[in-house]
């Protein structure tokens, strides 16, 4: 390895400062021969640079040939902006294996810069691997709560819609046995008007119809609380409902 370093020293010794960075580093001349290998590329590929130094960059790496790539490259080399490729259409412009086999998701820059009044390109190659695997794991993640959101809401509905056809049963037997408890108060007070001189049977048609009145009160109840939770809790005002409480206790 360093006698592979050494032989790419020549074309510029400041360079060699990128074999210190976790990424990959290539610079090439205007004929896109290979002119500088760092050593993060010579691990991530196995080949030194003293083998990549020479080579054509877009004969070692056929994706580049692209049209839509190698078009942009071309640009920069005629005086045109850095061009950058992101991981999203490009990920394996660089093909570099992990150590468990799967490639590199790579973000790579082509940045033109200028030696001996020549245009070179500095090529920046960032592993975003487990960035993207962590965006990944969190559109999955998202993906499982909205898919769980929208079944609790289903579920939600149905417990909403069973609880309506249950509250309207609710109202029309309640409503059918208010009539009942009506017609029966009716014939106990119609009883009594028809047996005046009769206190024993007049003693228990009233306690006939206070039982009847029970009913009617336990009847209503059921309606109150029927509606208890039905709407969703709101803001009250404070003071609005002191003063009415106030007032209702007054007598």
């Amino acid at each position: 390895m360093r006698d592979g370093m050494e032989e790419s020293r020549p074309f510029d010794p400041a360079l060699t400062l990128y074999d210190l960075i976790p990424s990959g580093v290539i610079v090439i001349g205007p004929d896109f021969s290979i002119v500088f290998w760092n050593a993060c590329m010579a691990d991530w590929t196995g080949i030194t640079p003293g083998e990549a130094l020479g080579l054509n960059l877009f004969d070692r790496y056929p994706s580049l040939k692209n049209t839509a790539v190698i078009t942009r490259i071309h640009q920069l080399f005629n005086g045109g902006p850095a061009v950058l490729f992101s991981s999203m259409f490009h990920p394996h412009l660089f093909p570099c294996t992990l150590p468990n086999g799967t490639l590199r998701v790579q973000k790579t820059s082509f940045i033109p810069m200028r030696y001996k009044e020549e245009i070179y390109a500095l090529v920046i190659i960032e592993d975003v691997s487990d960035l993207t695997r962590q965006v990944k794991a969190y559109r999955d993640m998202k993906k499982v709560s909205e898919r769980q959101l929208e079944e609790l809401k289903k579920a939600q509905d149905a417990v909403f819609q069973a609880n309506k056809k249950l509250n309207l049963l609710n109202s029309i037997t309640r409503h059918d046995i208010m009539n009942n408890i009506m017609v029966v108060n009716g014939y106990l007070h119609l009883s009594k008007e028809m047996n005046p001189g009769d206190p024993n049977l007049l003693r228990f048609i009233d306690k006939e119809i206070d039982a009847v009145e029970a009913i009617k009160t336990q009847i209503q109840f059921t309606s109150f609380y029927q509606d208890i939770g039905v709407k969703s809790a709101v803001w009250q005002n404070l003071e609005g409902t002191i003063r009415s409480a106030t007032i209702s206790l007054v007598t």
